[in-house]
């Protein structure tokens, strides 16, 4: 051991000085990462992190630079070593610092910001490792020991401190971090909403943190979120997004809210303002009323920045505005009027950026997307809102849930597609340039779901793919000669559309006929959304099927245009009208002298729809040419502010609102040209034979969906008979059996399926409902066991294992099962029936009456199946809430009898 005093030693006071700032930033480190609380202490930290750093950095890199030369040897080549591998890591991590605070820290950065604090940790573990070694060789009891010592016990706790508040947040995570539903479902209400019927938001189930109103200021902040850079393209987004115009800049909910507000229904405003207008809903209405200028913002304000943003809370996912919102403590900071405070408070938020982001994005928004926009994109109906007991209104995330694409792919009719929610669709990456961007892209924040329509360009410029696909198949009796392109016999010129049992062929292969009119089935099958279709507000949009007829030279030789409500036609062949008898039935309008829809007028995802128009195409058939098929939408659209600005003066921004403007966006288009096909004798290509299958088991799907058994297991066979190995049409041909009684023949052809590919998770599922038929319980289970673990969300999957459960008598295993049914879908009738059952058999009567009330509630709500009857019961709040949409126009005064082609369907899709 040397026993030389060491020169530095003869100054002991401010080596010690500067050595208890050393430590003290090494504390505030362990602090900055191991907490990101958006207070005052922390920005505190940060603010003292910088101060600190460049106070000390230039005195220390001079002593160090000293101990190294005259010090550190003592330590012996190790010791030596260590102290320059520790100042070289210190002059690293000074730099990275200043290039930080400089540039900030910010997604860009984040490579400098780990470099940083790598190399620091590195300067620190080096340099107290050099400086111990050197006050051992020294003596027993020196500056430089004492000080080894405090830097390794603080470098220990400073490392520590965030490695333990990790572990904490990983196995003891924050609940309100999740989305998870509870088996203590509300049942009205008054349960889901704040201090029940009495509350300030009732009957929204919306509430607030702090329990009461919240100051209109942090609501209306959107722009500030622009204002820095951080967010501006994001901000130029959301600006012509049907979001921002989701109040009073919405002619249709402004003419709806002044109408009831003026009937004196609050309750009824306040339902609907905690989606559409929830900075009016949130506000104390006497301070709207002290400020005219104010009350005029938050009417025009839509669903801003912090209304998604700001939400700490999702209660669950039934809807009706079931989220908590709060106000960030450092929200008078952040908005004060003073420049240099706002300022202050940007820049440290650009150098500490995890504390903003913690407030503004939960986990939810990234990790449960889809539950997240359930909170208002799904709107149950009841008292005292309409007089039914309960009703779907608009419900996306239902039938999202139900889909393939949101993990149910048993009551898909094609192969199941890859699992993908809201956010995939709807709020696509597009590059950016926002400082707060991830590797150069942004989630586009539009939102808006005609962006995927052929005609309107992607952000990149590009012409976005079709969302859905069309076909034509002419519809029989045909004899074999006219399938083959001769003429056909005299009994062949179309059928009745009611006949069941006919045959079709594809449209291309239409038989020459000495008839004008032949029936032609056109199928409509969605292709890429994971919800049912048409999708949004139903009774603001308008579908339109139109077809052309063009013969060889590209004469059009008629065209007609089929809408829900008009029918036009604009080119007449010989007097008479193709549009005559033809009504669109798509989304809630009937047809007209042809079957009626069953129940539903959407097309479910994962399915497809079919729509029978008499065309007089026989002759032209003859002649040869092509058949053109366009459906598009047209919605009433929703005007952005003047400028990109809200305006000031209420009654000019209103006026200057027109009350409807629509646009037409093209969902997709076919062209048909006619090539008669010898289907027998396997003379097609093996790659047309796979796209014919195809085209046949959708409209295979179609017609399954509109109930029509024997032409669904027509074309279901004539899918197999082209493709062998196509398991997913014998699949849908066994579903067609265990729809008309015959078990038997489904479970013989499943079986099939099962050994072709024994993977095929909806062959699985329904073999087990054939053997749960049979009650053979035991080989039920295990085939749904397979299909459960294929497709583990598959809600329908776990519905079939509860009820096999159940009827095995092993009711607590059942509860179990159903249970993990009801917290993703709360209001899932054949779960609370069964559970209501099991709690009824093993004694739990508290329980029991529990679940026998919410089934009784959306048994009934279900019931409500007549849409005569449910619009009787509704007239004055749909009358009031809808007389401004196009499809009212119609709509009969109350009690006077209506018809059913002028009425919608709102119940919505619901398996």
């Amino acid at each position: 051991m040397d026993t030389q005093e060491p020169q530095h030693l003869r100054y002991p006071r401010k080596i010690r000085y500067l050595y208890i700032g050393y430590l003290v930033l090494m504390a505030n480190a362990g602090y900055l990462a191991a907490f990101s609380h958006a207070n005052l202490l922390f920005y505190f930290n940060i603010l003292l992190h910088v101060v600190l750093g460049a106070l000390l950095i230039v005195p220390f890199i001079i002593w160090a630079r000293k101990f190294l030369k005259h010090d550190a040897y003592h330590g012996k080549p190790f010791g030596h070593n260590a102290g320059r591998l520790g100042y070289f890591f210190m002059i690293v991590t000074t730099l990275l610092g200043i290039f930080l605070a400089i540039t900030g820290n910010l997604n860009a950065q984040s490579r400098v910001l780990y470099g940083h604090a790598i190399t620091g940790v590195l300067a620190c573990l080096f340099m107290i490792s050099s400086i111990r070694r050197a006050g051992y060789n020294i003596s027993v009891n020196n500056l430089y020991s004492y000080a080894g010592r405090w830097g390794l016990v603080m470098f220990i706790a400073a490392g520590m401190l965030p490695l333990t508040t990790a572990t904490l947040r990983t196995f003891f995570p924050r609940q309100s971090d999740f989305i998870v539903n509870s088996t203590a479902l509300p049942r009205n209400f008054a349960e889901a909403a704040l201090r029940g019927s009495s509350g300030p938001f009732y009957p929204s189930a919306f509430e607030t943190a702090n329990k009461t109103y919240l100051k209109p200021d942090f609501l209306l902040a959107s722009k500030s979120c622009g204002r820095t850079g951080c967010h501006a393209d994001i901000w130029a987004q959301w600006k012509r997004s049907g979001h921002h115009n989701a109040s009073f800049l919405n002619p249709l909910y402004r003419n709806a809210f002044t109408s009831l507000q003026q009937s004196g229904q609050k309750n009824s405003t306040r339902f609907c303002a905690g989606c559409h207008s929830p900075v009016l809903l949130a506000s104390d209405p006497k301070t709207l009323e002290k400020d005219p200028g104010l009350q005029n913002a938050a009417e025009l304000a839509g669903v801003g920045c912090t209304t998604c943003h700001a939400v700490n809370k999702v209660k669950s996912t039934m809807g009706n505005a079931a989220y908590v919102l709060h106000r960030p403590s450092l929200t008078p900071i952040a908005l004060s009027p003073l420049r240099w405070v706002r300022r202050s408070y940007e820049w440290l938020t650009t150098l500490a950026p995890r504390p903003h982001r913690k407030s503004f994005f939960r986990p939810f928004l990234a990790d449960q997307s889809n539950a997240f926009c359930s909170t208002c994109h799904k709107i149950p109906l009841e008292s005292p809102i309409v007089n039914a007991p309960w009703a779907n209104g608009i419900n996306h995330y239902d039938s999202w849930l139900y889909s393939s694409a949101g993990g149910t792919g048993a009551l898909s009719f094609f192969k199941a597609k890859k699992k993908q929610g809201c956010v995939d669709c709807h709020m696509p990456l597009m590059a950016s340039s926002d400082a707060g961007n991830k590797q150069g892209q942004i989630h586009s924040h539009r939102f808006e779901h005609p962006e995927v329509s052929i005609n309107s360009p992607s952000p990149g410029g590009e012409t976005s793919a079709p969302i859905v696909q069309i076909d034509a198949f002419a519809v029989g009796p045909f004899s074999g000669r006219a399938m083959r392109g001769q003429p056909a016999d005299s009994q062949g010129r179309g059928g009745d559309p009611n006949f069941r049992g006919q045959m079709a062929v594809p449209l291309e292969q239409l038989p020459n006929l000495p008839g004008d009119s032949v029936a032609v089935d056109v199928v409509i099958r969605p292709l890429n959304p994971g919800h049912f279709l048409p999708f949004g507000q139903f009774e603001s949009k308008r579908i339109t099927l139109e077809l052309q007829w063009v013969d060889s030279r590209e004469r059009v030789l008629f065209q007609t245009r089929i809408g829900r409500l008009s029918r036009e036609y604009l080119t007449p062949v010989n007097g008479k009208s193709a549009a005559a008898g033809n009504v669109l039935s798509l989304r809630g309008q009937f047809t007209h002298g042809q079957a009626v829809l069953p129940q539903l007028s959407v097309i479910p995802p994962d399915a497809a729809w079919v729509e029978r128009i008499w065309l007089p195409v026989g002759a032209f058939a003859r002649q040869g040419g092509a058949l053109r098929a366009v459906i598009s939408m047209q919605k009433i659209m929703f005007p952005a502010a003047v400028d990109g600005e809200m305006r000031s003066d209420k009654a000019a921004a209103l006026k200057a609102v027109p009350e409807q403007q629509a646009e037409a966006r093209i969902w997709g288009k076919n062209e048909i040209r006619l090539q008669p096909l010898a289907i027998a004798g396997g003379a097609l290509p093996e790659s047309l034979r796979v796209k014919l299958a195809n085209r046949w088991n959708a409209y295979g799907a179609a017609l399954f969906l509109r109930e029509q058994w024997p032409e669904a297991e027509y074309a279901f066979r004539q899918a197999v008979g082209l493709n062998r190995d196509f398991t997913e049409a014998r699949v849908n041909l066994a579903r067609v059996f265990l729809k008309t009684s015959r078990v038997d023949s489904a479970k013989a052809l499943l079986g099939k399926v099962v050994l072709l590919d024994p993977g095929n998770a909806r062959a699985h599922f329904y073999l087990g409902r054939c053997y749960k038929h049979f009650k053979k319980y035991s080989r039920a289970l295990k085939h749904l066991r397979i299909a459960h673990r294929k497709m583990p969300d598959d809600l329908v999957v776990l519905e079939e294992i509860g009820h096999i459960q159940y009827l095995q008598k092993a009711y607590k295993k059942a509860i179990r099962t159903l249970r993990k049914v009801i917290l993703k879908q709360p209001e899932n009738l054949m779960a609370h029936y069964y559970r209501m059952l099991a709690n009824r058999d093993i004694g739990k009567q508290d329980k029991f009456r529990f679940e026998a009330e919410l089934f009784e509630k959306y048994a009934r709500g279900a019931r409500v199946d007549s849409l005569e009857k449910f619009l009787e019961l509704n007239h004055d709040f749909l009358l009031k809430t809808y007389q401004h949409f196009v499809i009212f126009d119609s709509l009969p005064g109350k009690g006077a009898k209506s018809s059913k082609e002028s009425r919608p369907d709102l119940r919505g899709y619901s398996p």
